[in-house]
């Protein structure tokens, strides 16, 4: 898969409690986020989580027009994933940026039951999939 440091949200970000993504993108004011190849934000475990308790993480794709996200808008969230997933390399969450998106956009990490103690994530808009696949030998 292709990233752009341009659409990276989250570049090896410690999470031990909520927070937003330490990058929000602004799409800028004339834009189409729906037409072409569409983007999928891909998230992943950069650094194995470890809590003290049993915490979980959850994940949404927030808009605004505002890039103080004042009046957030959740476009979409994941499951609560417990910390058993939270392991290092793991692919948490692919998800289609919908059309409709305001002009800003960013990364919610919402932690539950507890903090946690370690966590690094990181965070993209792609444009296609990675495909581990491995293509037949030319003869």
């Amino acid at each position: 898969m292709i990233m752009d440091a341009l659409l990276t949200l989250a570049d090896g970000q410690a999470v031990t409690a909520s927070a937003p993504s330490t990058h929000a993108l602004d799409l800028g004011a004339d834009r189409d986020i729906g037409a072409g190849t569409p983007l999928e934000l891909v998230v992943s475990v950069e650094e194995t989580a470890t809590a003290a308790g049993s915490a979980t993480l959850s994940l949404g794709l927030e808009t605004d027009d505002d890039p103080t996200f004042a009046t957030v808008e959740t476009l979409a969230t994941s499951p609560a994933y417990p910390l058993a997933a939270l392991t290092r390399g793991a692919t948490l969450f692919r998800i289609a940026v919908p059309r409709g998106t305001r002009r800003y956009l960013r990364l919610g990490f919402t932690v539950a039951d507890g903090p946690l103690t370690a966590g690094r994530f990181s965070a993209a808009l792609v444009a296609t999939r990675q495909d581990t696949t491995v293509p037949p030998a030319v003869t």
